[in-house]
């Protein structure tokens, strides 16, 4: 649920709130919500400027209003100036007296944008207008003009300032102290950490059920290196110490010295490392290994002819010791003095030994969204050794479909957030135990169990509309045998209410009744109930009682519609069968003791060998009922029950 949440959030905002993210942004809205003004510091890369943005569209509903940094930019551009227009003088606001009154009045938040490129004199010019209180009143932006503007009670402000590092080839100015005083102490932007970088990765790599098209080890191996490569790069780009497994990277010129190497220019930031990802679907579908696709895009990073050739030595140093670089050869690189015997060296043995990776996919892998939900190479979550190791051990099998388990993580949260209304394995277990004391000896098939696909706006949208989700099996063990689950071999269970409440818990059983469908073939054939899930409004569709069949479809139309609208991924409703109706309303029963429809039939889908539509419902207290008619009558008692 978390990928799925960073995945809906990238593809909305092109930002997700990771932990370190969240800690930022609580930084910032706590500044703001107490008037005071931000500064947000970090090397380059870090997403400073996407913090800041994200959380001002996070609290005011809005992007802050901007102030690029550069040594150009006036007292204009960051407050505005006066205009000669039509024989008069008109006021042309810049970016703070923006803020000041958008939103309607209301105001919003100001950003200088790398603060520290711009000469102190000119951010100076514009210091007192820093310091305004919101909701401020009557403020003259503007010298010898009569425009007075009052302050909106949300606006605030803040900047970035990229860390001074005169190797990074980039002009900074020192911040006057009284500039700085109008901040709050400021904010360390770090990049975000490789962990967090890996799960944006399988986020970006999601389709819509949730599971990715790598290979265990390519999930677990080749997508893990990558990011613990871009982790070194930021360290080395940082003036740290960059460190590959258990191997410090010496300084190229002369390893005895031990002074510490740095990038001056690569640094390997998780917005192009999110972009990989995001072109790996179209080489897949050429036939290309995901290894062979990582090691052409990590080449063309590394021969990048803007970097310094020192900074491509180390990042074609960085990449081999992780392996991602086997079979390559040295004339690949853009880096002078480099040999295939370091080359080979630092690959393990294996620069110029032509790999998987320059072979052509045979086969196509994908991992279910339990195996996904499983994948924690950095050991993040508390697990048993023996658990971990089970999973590692596991045979690769290309899965074509999503392969549901009774206690995947999405079937897990459906119990979380559906409660009583959640009838699964466990539901159809009780069932089995409820029927064995009253002599009744069956076990409901369910060695293979069909694909989960729901999404957690379905199990919200589910809650919201009164439905319950509802496991169907398709066949069932009695006397050593298989039989498939027909509405008669189903009813015939029921013979006795394992439940001990009602005299006959299906009405055709009663004397004074006519069994009119035991001989019919949609209550004696197979094939009316499949193996699956389903989610279905407990109760008839408000307004669909009294109406006729077709009409009703239109309000399927409609309620269809309805469940889009409030994010419903799977929202393709339809009706039930007859005998998933009896299903349904049976199994309900036994596991909460509650009679679902007891005064209203639902119409069903299904036909009589007349062509008359059944309907079920009417559950009493003289049992449940199966009736039909035909399509053109309405009845106030007879609805429609929405499955999807």
């Amino acid at each position: 649920m978390t990928l799925k949440e960073y995945q809906q959030q990238l593809r909305e905002d092109n930002f997700a709130e990771t932990p370190s993210r969240t800690e930022l942004i609580e930084k910032i809205e706590d500044a703001w919500k107490n008037g005071e003004k931000v500064l947000l510091t970090g090397h380059t890369g870090t997403g400073k400027t996407q913090v800041y943005a994200y959380a001002s569209r996070k609290l005011y509903g809005e992007d802050p209003e901007v102030i690029p940094g550069n040594e150009d930019i006036g007292y204009y551009q960051i407050v505005g100036a006066v205009g000669f227009e039509k024989d008069k003088d008109v006021p042309r606001s810049g970016s703070l007296v923006q803020a000041m009154t958008g939103r309607n009045g209301k105001g919003k938040p100001w950003l200088i944008d790398e603060i520290t490129r711009i000469p102190g004199r000119q951010v100076a010019s514009a210091k007192w207008l820093f310091g305004l209180r919101p909701g401020t009143k009557n403020i003259k932006p503007y010298p010898n003009q009569p425009l007075i503007v009052d302050v909106g009670t949300d606006y605030s402000g803040g900047a970035t300032a990229n860390i001074k590092h005169a190797e990074h080839g980039y002009q900074v100015y020192e911040l006057d102290p009284a500039i700085t005083r109008e901040f709050t102490q400021p904010v360390r932007v770090d990049y975000i950490p490789a962990w967090e970088v890996y799960d944006l990765t399988l986020a970006t790599l999601m389709d819509r059920r949730g599971g990715i098209p790598l290979s265990e080890k390519e999930a677990r191996t080749l997508l893990k290196d990558l990011c613990d490569v871009a982790g070194a790069t930021q360290q080395g780009f940082q003036g740290k110490k960059m460190i590959v497994g258990d191997t410090a990277i010496e300084d190229r010129r002369d390893a005895s010295t031990g002074k510490t190497p740095s990038l001056k220019k690569a640094v390997l930031d998780p917005g192009w490392v999110l972009k990989i990802m995001k072109g790996w679907s179209g080489a897949m579908g050429k036939g290309i290994t995901f290894e062979s696709y990582l090691q052409e895009r990590v080449l063309e990073y590394i021969n990048n002819e803007d970097y310094p050739d020192n900074d491509r030595y180390y990042l074609t140093r960085i990449f081999a010791l992780k392996g991602l670089l086997n079979g390559r050869t040295a004339n690949e690189f853009f880096v002078s003095g480099l040999t295939d015997e370091v080359l080979s060296r630092w690959s393990g043995g294996k620069a110029g030994v032509k790999s998987e990776s320059g072979k052509k996919a045979t086969e196509k892998h994908y991992l279910s969204p339990d195996r996904v939900a499983r994948l924690d190479p950095y050991r993040r979550f508390k697990r048993p050794v023996s658990a971990e190791a089970e999973e590692l051990l596991e045979e690769e099998v290309p899965e074509a479909v999503e392969v549901a388990e009774a206690g995947g993580p999405m079937v897990e949260r459906a119990k979380e957030v559906l409660g009583r209304d959640f009838l699964g394995v466990e539901a159809i277990k009780k069932l089995e135990q409820e029927l064995k004391k009253v002599g009744v000896n069956v076990e409901f098939a369910l060695d293979k169990l069909p694909p989960f696909l729901y999404t957690e706006e379905d199990l919200q949208t589910a809650k919201a509309f009164g439905e319950m989700l509802v496991l169907r099996p398709e066949a069932m063990l009695r006397g050593g045998r298989e039989v498939p689950l027909t509405m008669i071999e189903f009813r015939e269970l029921f013979r006795k209410d394992p439940l001990g409440k009602m005299q006959t818990v299906v009405y055709s059983f009663r004397t004074d009744t006519n069994d009119w469908y035991k001989g019919e073939k949609f209550a004696t054939g197979a094939g009316e109930i499949k193996l699956g899930w389903s989610l279905v409004k407990k109760d008839v569709l408000d307004g669909s009682t009294n109406t006729n069949w077709n009409d009703q479809e239109q309000l399927l139309r409609q309620y269809e519609a309805g469940l889009k609208r409030k994010g419903a991924k799977n929202a393709s409703v339809k009706r039930r069968t007859g005998t998933e109706a009896v299903y349904d309303e049976l199994i309900y029963y036994v596991n909460t003791g509650e009679r679902l429809l007891p005064y209203k039939y639902d119409w069903t889908q299904t036909r009589t060998s007349g062509g008359r539509l059944v309907f079920v419902g009417c559950f009493d207290s003289h049992g449940l009922s199966v009736y039909n008619c035909s399509p053109e009558p309405s009845n106030s008692n007879i609805g429609v029950c929405p499955s999807r």
